[in-house]
């Protein structure tokens, strides 16, 4: 029977008998069953060390541009499920002991045209992520979110002006390039070399970028904007280029501020906002949640006092399961 979860700061750990499974570590262990739900820096390991990791096909390919020594291995206990956060982004499914799990890791329940949306999925453990996880934090429809991006692009393309979109490298950036399809985008060599890899996973993204000088007509850059971006960004405004950057917290008056100052702030995001948190929660149906990263002491006391859920934050070095089992 599952003997412990916790989080150990080398990843979140489900002991169960003899073997660990063990969730997004920066430092995968031998003989543990290590799973890595997301290229995202934050998630994936720093290092491998030639052990085995499972992912999906995208997410392995997407690490192999910039980690050595990668090796992957499978599980028949372990499930994939499409997050809705990233190209390749996966929850993690694990049965052991007949206890269903569930890690969402980063996810979203929006549909996009580049990505299927995170499905709840029933279980008797919900680890979930709670970035969003506190009351007041909506995001605007996602539909008229889109709609307002575009129609900016176009009022300045129409006006003969450049834009320059500052979005991650590997999440936003792909939704903007999907949903400005038809007009003259241009990425980031770093974004390109994504688009690349992805283009071999069924996506259809542009890879052509800028050379050193500047556009002759306006064009759509999409970039991070940092280190030796940061420079061709000023150049760009200097010639009149206006500037967006994308990130739920720019809604609700968080006090987000973008690292570089712009003229337009969307309130685009890959995660779930508050609201999208508890109904996920309230269809899995599970008889523990386990929050973890953002708000995950008043998520759990919402779950409890709305849902009627047992449901407390996974906290490093603790173990929560124990007798739940």
């Amino acid at each position: 029977m599952p003997s412990a979860i916790y989080d150990t700061g080398n990843g979140i750990v489900l002991k169960a008998d003899d073997v660990r499974y063990r969730l997004d570590p920066p430092r995968p262990v031998a003989n543990d069953r290590n799973v890595v739900s997301h290229a995202h820096s934050d998630h994936a390991p720093l290092r491998f060390r030639d052990v085995p990791i499972l992912c999906s096909d995208a997410t392995y390919d997407l690490l192999r541009l910039r980690r050595k020594g990668l090796r992957r291995t499978s599980c028949d206990n372990v499930e994939l499920l499409d997050a809705g956060h990233i190209p390749g982004s996966r929850m993690i499914a694990l049965e052991c002991c007949d206890i269903r799990m569930l890690y969402t890791g980063d996810f979203c329940t929006r549909r996009k045209n580049h990505l299927s949306p995170a499905r709840p999925a029933p279980c008797d453990v919900l680890v979930t992520e709670t970035t969003y996880g506190k009351e007041g934090y909506e995001f605007p429809d996602h539909e008229e979110t889109v709609g307002a991006i575009s129609d900016w692009v176009d009022s300045n393309l129409a006006s003969d002006r450049s834009v320059v979109l500052l979005a991650y490298p590997l999440g936003k950036a792909q939704e903007l390039a999907y949903e400005l399809g038809g007009r003259p985008v241009r990425v980031q060599r770093g974004i390109g070399d994504n688009h690349r890899v992805l283009r071999a996973h069924g996506f259809t993204l542009p890879t052509e970028g800028l050379g050193n000088a500047l556009p002759t007509q306006p064009v759509v850059y999409i970039t991070s904007g940092l280190g030796r971006e940061s420079a061709r960004v000023d150049r760009l405004v200097k010639d009149g280029a206006k500037t967006a950057s994308f990130s739920g917290w720019s809604a609700n008056g968080s006090g987000w501020r973008p690292a570089h100052r712009t003229d337009e702030e969307f309130p685009l995001s890959d995660h779930c906002d508050y609201n999208e948190l508890m109904e996920f929660v309230r269809l899995c149906g599970p008889e523990r949640v386990l929050a973890t990263h953002g708000f995950a002491r008043e998520f759990s006391e919402s779950v409890k006092n709305e849902l009627g859920i047992d449901a407390g934050p996974l906290q490093r070095g603790q173990s929560v399961l124990g007798s739940f089992v």
